[in-house]
């Protein structure tokens, strides 16, 4: 998206961020992508307010990265889910010209459900890398030995080879993230992650891991990041023609599926 496709406010947010965020100006500059997207996330999870119940979502479709942040963000009136973060992350991502999109996964069975947002990078012989950035953690994945970013079809070959302790975790800070809970009626409790007992599972990986654990292990998915690894390389795509999931994406996460598939698991992927 250029400068000039964009509206004053959205012009706004972008000069904030650029004069917020030490070297993003240098990395846009030096088209490393997935290096910008990384600071951009920085930026952005801790920002993201959670919504502990339905009647404090926010529904994200239809609304730019600026509207969310000014209406529903910063005055902490209303907040997401998942699905909701990655939406954000996605299209503050489209104003600074990074190309990418959402990836909805799971299953249905107890609604074990996650949302995270795909980086675009070109690679050799005219192929993308898709790399990883999960805005609900503030996460991004690396290789755990040379710490160096892992691609996804990285990620999903070491998941059929079941070496995902190969897989290290990076997390940034949740601590200023504000979670948004309706009590009953028109009173709403908001809360800091960073200050007393996180008990959402918006706060934090660990919480929750912890709090879902029981579905991953009645899924077969196990427990830990390897359970929610388990679960992108190997659940159900929701959504992948309307939320723009490129083919060359959909056929990587197809062979990670029939390999489980093969394993004796069922695992499909949908392509409505």
């Amino acid at each position: 998206m250029r400068a000039r496709d964009l509206s004053h406010r959205q012009r706004l947010l972008t000069r904030r961020i650029l004069g917020g965020v030490p070297r993003l100006s240098e990395r846009l500059d030096a088209g490393e992508s997935y290096e910008a997207a990384k600071l951009l996330l920085g930026w952005a999870a801790p920002r993201i307010v959670w919504a502990d119940d339905a009647q404090s979502l926010v529904q994200t479709r239809g609304k730019s990265a600026s509207t969310l942040l000014k209406r529903y963000f910063e005055p902490a009136r209303k907040g997401v889910y998942c699905s909701g973060a990655a939406d954000f992350l996605h299209k503050l991502l489209n104003l600074f010209e990074i190309e990418s999109f959402v990836v909805e996964f799971g299953t249905t069975t107890d609604f074990l459900t996650h949302a995270v947002v795909m980086v675009t990078c070109p690679a050799e012989e005219r192929r993308s890398a898709f790399y990883l950035l999960d805005p609900t953690f503030n996460m991004h994945l690396t290789d755990r030995d040379s710490d160096t970013p892992i691609t996804v079809e990285a990620l999903l070959g070491r998941e059929r080879a079941g070496s995902l302790d190969s897989v290290g975790v990076q997390l940034g800070s949740l601590a200023e993230r504000t979670v948004v809970k309706h009590s009953g009626g028109a009173e709403v409790e908001r809360f800091r992650c960073g200050f007393g007992e996180a008990a959402s599972t918006g706060c934090g990986l660990e919480t929750y891991m912890t709090v879902w654990a029981p579905a991953f292990e009645r899924n077969g998915y196990g427990v830990g990041l390897a359970g929610l690894l388990s679960l992108l390389a190997t659940g159900d795509l929701f959504r992948p023609l309307r939320l723009g999931v490129p083919p060359s994406f959909r056929h990587i996460h197809a062979e990670a599926a029939a390999v489980r598939s093969s394993r004796g698991a069922t695992s499909a992927v949908r392509h409505g």
